[in-house]
C-alpha cells in the first residue's frame, strides 16, 4: 500500500515538473522573441540614422 502511494506521488510529481518546464520554456521562447524584435528595432534605428 505504502509503495503504491509513493509510486503514485512520484508519477504525479513528474507530470507536474514536465508541465511546469513546458510553461517555463514557452515563456522563455516568448521573451526571447520579444527581445529579438527589440534588438531588430534598435539595429534598424542605428542603420537608418546615418542615412538621414
Amino acid at each position: 500500500m505504502l509503495f503504491t502511494l509513493i509510486l503514485v506521488a512520484l508519477i504525479v510529481s513528474l507530470i507536474v515538473v514536465v508541465i511546469a518546464l513546458r510553461i517555463y520554456t514557452n515563456g522563455l521562447v516568448k521573451e526571447l522573441a520579444i527581445m529579438e524584435s527589440r534588438i531588430d528595432q534598435k539595429i534598424s534605428l542605428i542603420i537608418n540614422k546615418p542615412g538621414k
